[in-house]
């Protein structure tokens, strides 16, 4: 998305991991898909519900706000920026946008605590523009059905690469959980 703020000097390999089991023999197009188990995980964020139009825009500016106020409350920031995406109808989503932290996070004003939930997921890495992303995620739709799983709940992208290198490494990250039969 459009240009991120973060001053984090770590590793931003999938910090929140607990367990890799990667599924790689399932490719789905040009996504390999890996199952994984993830810990809860802190966060600063910003949300907001705006039209699709004003994605690019409206993340920079939250970016740029979080990481402010981490920096101003001490917050450590401790991986790469995220954002988790609500779908809500054909022109709006409502985003969650912000960074994984440590220690205790209080917010301030508009800038909240929240954390990327626990449990299992699906993930990949989607190379290239941004707007491309909707590839991975359908890769990650269909493994889930294929596999007999479905969302838990809303899937995020985590921004791997500064905003503006030639291909940007986007990870997709979807919750899943097994299908309930239906009897």
């Amino acid at each position: 998305m459009t240009g991120h703020d973060h001053d984090d000097n770590h590793d931003h390999d999938h910090d929140h991991d607990r367990d890799h089991d990667h599924d790689q023999g399932d490719d789905h197009g040009d996504y390999a898909v890996e199952r994984a188990t993830l810990t809860k995980q802190p966060t600063l964020v910003l949300r907001g519900t705006i039209p699709a139009t004003q994605v690019p825009a409206f993340m920079g500016s939250a970016f740029a706000r979080v990481s402010q106020v981490a920096r101003a409350d001490g917050i450590p920031i401790s991986g790469p920026p995220f954002a988790r995406v609500h779908p809500e109808g054909d022109r709006e989503l409502t985003l969650e946008v912000g960074f994984p932290v440590s220690g205790v996070v209080l917010g301030q004003g508009e800038v909240k605590a929240s954390h990327l939930p626990s449990g299992q997921v699906l993930r990949t890495t989607h190379l290239g523009d941004y707007a491309g992303t909707a590839r991975a995620h359908e890769a990650l739709t269909a493994f889930a059905t294929q596999h007999g799983l479905h969302a838990s709940g809303d899937a995020w992208e985590v921004y791997l690469s500064e905003p503006d290198v030639a291909v940007p490494r986007t990870l997709v990250v979807l919750p899943v959980e097994a299908a309930q039969a239906i009897s």
